[in-house]
């Protein structure tokens, strides 16, 4: 937004009669990732009368290969970008181990639960039926009170494949990455020293053009208030 706005300047110095004073520049604002899709702007034209214009494209910053847009086929990420209705899908993966094991019938007792919760879990982020469209592998040790907020449009669903059903039992240890995707990033988040009452957001992990996951720290029960992670 600030390169376009800073050219479509240039560019009114420099042809005072291609009318550029008459548009509208793009918001630019100090906050990251503010432009959600691509904005065609009608800037230019050589003359006034003319019914030719040249366009220029404000896009969610630089276009990275790595961006969502680049990433997927226009057929699908059309269905993806961050212009619809968006939802909010928190999950605790603690808890969603602990849930996933006990449906398969595995017996879960003092003595193996933090052997199992020293392993990771996965969840997968798509269009349900389709192939995923991102992954987050979390690893263990898995505290309770780690929490994940998925931020996308609603039409997005999450499920969960802890490593541990999948043969992968040992701390460190990840099973082979889904179908089509391929590791992006790893990100290391602190956690705060002991637990406040109403949580604390730790961090935001963004996928350019396509959403973001809230990682946050919150307790189960007023008695892990104020205590040490």
């Amino acid at each position: 937004s600030s390169f376009i706005t800073k050219l479509m300047e240039d560019l009114e110095w420099r042809y005072p009669s291609g009318n550029v004073e008459t548009v509208e520049r793009p918001l630019i604002s100090s906050t990251p990732g503010t432009t959600l899709g691509i904005i065609p702007l009608r800037v230019f034209r050589k003359t006034t009368d003319s019914e030719i214009y040249a366009l220029l494209y404000d896009t969610p910053g630089v276009h990275q290969p790595k961006s969502m847009q680049n990433l997927l086929p226009i057929d699908v990420y059309d269905r993806v970008q961050p212009t619809k209705a968006f939802s909010v899908f928190t999950v605790r993966p603690a808890s969603d181990l602990v849930a996933e094991l006990r449906k398969v019938g595995t017996l879960l007792n003092a003595t193996n639960l933090q052997v199992v919760l020293n392993t990771s879990i996965r969840y997968i982020w798509g269009i349900p039926g389709e192939k995923p469209v991102a992954a987050i592998e979390v690893a263990g040790p898995l505290s309770s009170a780690l929490q994940l907020s998925f931020c996308g449009v609603s039409r997005l669903a999450v499920t969960c494949e802890p490593s541990w059903l999948l043969g992968y039992k040992t701390p460190g240890e990840f099973p082979p990455e889904p179908d089509g995707l391929k590791l992006a990033r790893i990100v290391y988040v602190k956690a705060p020293e002991k637990l406040s009452q109403d949580g604390d957001v730790l961090a935001d992990v963004a996928l350019a053009g396509f959403g973001w996951v809230a990682v946050s720290a919150t307790p189960i029960s007023s008695a892990a208030v104020s205590k040490s992670l």
